[in-house]
């Protein structure tokens, strides 16, 4: 069960999210876990019409779009950080031409290669905290 506390703590999150623990707990990919977290408690009230199924995605797209508004720099940054790039082969094989339009602003593959891994980084944790959620 999760306190509401360890919907602050990086660390607690990438356990769930099945991911490597940020560097520190101000890092990229903590302030990435942290957003998605945080995107996640919002739902309930800004998106009650969403259906539970189609809410990871939802979440999952937004965070790394946000991420790439930022520029690259900060996908490298936060991809690195959670070892996004960690099931490379899967990551390569979901990365073909119909992905690299998924992400229109990433520039070169392994950007690209980087937003997909942190799309399912954040999905999984969305999906992790729905289960605890529904535990409760």
């Amino acid at each position: 069960m999760l306190t509401p506390d360890d919907y602050a703590n990086p660390y607690v999150l990438s356990r769930l999210a099945d991911c490597a623990t940020p560097d520190n707990p101000n890092s990229p990919g903590a302030a990435f876990l942290l957003e998605v977290a945080d995107a996640y408690t919002r739902a309930a009230e800004e998106r009650p019409d969403t259906h539970p199924d189609d809410l990871p995605a939802e979440i999952a797209a937004e965070a790394v779009y946000s991420l790439l508004s930022n520029f690259t720099h900060s996908v490298h940054l936060a991809g690195t950080d959670l070892c996004a790039y960690r099931d490379a082969d899967e990551v390569a094989e979901d990365c073909g031409p119909e992905v690299l339009h998924e992400y229109p602003n990433a520039q070169g593959i392994v950007t690209v290669a980087l937003c997909h891994g942190l799309y399912v980084i954040a999905e999984r944790l969305v999906q992790a905290l729905q289960t605890e959620t529904e535990g409760n």
